[in-house]
């Protein structure tokens, strides 16, 4: 089961949230809705260098670092970025959290932005027990119209759920399981 709003104030000091440095703090008054926690779109983003055919049956497709094919950008106060339509760019949230032991979490793209054509997927949406850092995002624009994009604005929520025990590896654990 998903928690609710007031388990999830009560699990906050174990989420460790942390921002950028220079953004607008966690605030658990606004961020916080009725089963998940508003997360926002950081000011770091990546957009393609160039088009060139990726080739999946390429086994060592697996070991390129995708980030080498992309440029880092880097929004200042109140700039925006602005997404064509057909237009894939990368960003993560801006918020760093942990993911607890004993509990694991789903992050799902705003409904709202959905039906402006915008598209918010992190394709592992799913969250091990254990991971801590800022979830990367994918972010395509499948409207008509070109986006404008502007860093902490509330683009996904995430959804936590309490697992039936505490796992036997958390996240990154590599030691075999006894």
């Amino acid at each position: 089961m998903y928690l609710c709003d007031r388990d999830l104030r009560l699990l906050l000091p174990d989420l460790r949230v942390l921002v950028e440095e220079g953004s607008d703090p966690f605030d658990a008054e606004v961020q916080v809705q009725p089963a998940s926690i508003d997360l926002r779109l950081s000011h770091v983003f990546w957009r393609p260098q160039r088009r060139f055919p990726v080739d999946l049956r390429r086994t060592r497709l697996l070991e390129i670092q995708p980030r080498r094919y992309y440029r880092k950008v880097r929004l200042g106060l109140g700039e925006t970025m602005t997404l064509k339509p057909g237009e894939l760019l990368l960003g993560r949230t801006l918020e760093e959290f942990t993911i607890p032991n004993g509990y694991a979490a789903e992050l799902i793209g705003r409904s709202s932005f959905a039906r402006m054509g915008l598209m918010i997927s992190a394709t592992g949406g799913f969250i091990n027990p254990g991971w801590r850092g800022r979830m990367p995002l994918q972010l395509v624009n499948f409207g008509p119209n070109p986006i404008r994009l502007v860093a902490e604005l509330p683009i996904c929520q995430i959804l936590i759920a309490k697992l039936t025990g505490i796992e036997e590896r958390p996240y990154g654990d590599r030691k075999s399981v006894v």
